[in-house]
């Protein structure tokens, strides 16, 4: 039995970036496939595809997911993905950042995890309206996305990535805002929750929020490691890992339908299939 597992920040549009090992670590080898060939091959093959998207496996998030399941927030209404991140032009002046064969854009490159926190949560979308554009580099991507979204649900979402807030990296959040609750998870790595205002919790904010007063050190946070171990406990136990290739195709297409929205002018709605 052996599984397979890549970066969500390896993703492109033309395909995945992934390495293979079996339970003993044997064996490892990177693969650069279109991502339904990623999935199928697996599927056919008896491996199990995991998507690294450790910011899911954060105490917070998780925090977030169970009050979700508990309809803690009520009918989820509006929500919100930011990414205000700043890169100097030194940092494309590399063989890929910046290209569209191997980054593919800010949205793709640095706010994926922000945008596949922001579908895990809010769940199924129905389409979408953006705008991007390189305002502040010399690339051939997008440095600045913003893009509004309707979910099947009939809630609404908006989006901000960028890579142009001079001088250092000053927001990466999700916000959730619903019938009985707002709640809001930001700090270096989606690790720490910035506000907690649910109804019945209201007296216990302070409390909750000075749990997670300590960032990372890095926007890779803490948990590649808890990532990995259910990774192997689905490899062991002969089950699909939480994180799996169908799980990662939503936010992938997601943000190929900003790109479609933003080229051609007008909203796209998603195939109920990347849904």
């Amino acid at each position: 039995m052996y599984g397979l597992i890549f970066d969500a920040n390896n993703l492109t549009s033309l395909g995945w970036i992934f390495a293979s090992f079996s339970t003993t670590g044997e064996t490892f080898l990177h693969l650069f496939l279109p991502e339904t060939k990623v999935i199928s091959t697996c599927a056919e093959n008896g491996a199990k595809l995991g998507v690294v998207l450790q910011n899911r496996f954060n105490p917070p998030m998780a925090d977030v997911k169970n009050l979700l399941q508990e309809d803690g927030l009520g009918e989820l209404l509006l929500g919100n993905a930011t990414v205000r991140w700043y890169r100097p032009q030194q940092y494309y002046e590399d063989e890929w950042h910046g290209t569209r064969e191997m980054d593919g854009g800010v949205l793709l490159n640095q706010a994926i995890h922000h945008v596949d926190a922001l579908n895990w949560l809010m769940g199924d979308v129905h389409s979408v309206f953006a705008y991007m554009d390189t305002l502040a580099h010399q690339i051939e991507t997008p440095d600045v996305a913003v893009a509004t979204i309707r979910f099947v649900n009939g809630a609404m979402a908006t989006i901000e990535a960028s890579t142009v807030s001079y001088p250092k990296n000053i927001e990466g959040s999700v916000a959730l805002f619903g019938e009985r609750g707002s709640v809001k998870i930001g700090g270096t790595a989606l690790n720490r929750k910035v506000f907690w205002k649910v109804d019945g919790q209201l007296d216990l904010e302070k409390d909750i929020l000075a749990k997670e007063a300590i960032d990372p050190p890095t926007v890779y946070g803490y948990s590649h490691k808890t990532q990995i171990k259910e990774m192997i406990a689905a490899v062991r136990e002969d089950r699909q890992p939480l994180t799996n290739g169908y799980e990662a195709r939503r936010s992938l297409h997601l943000v190929l339908a900003m790109h479609e929205s933003a080229e051609t002018g007008g909203e796209v709605i998603l195939n109920p299939c990347c849904r």
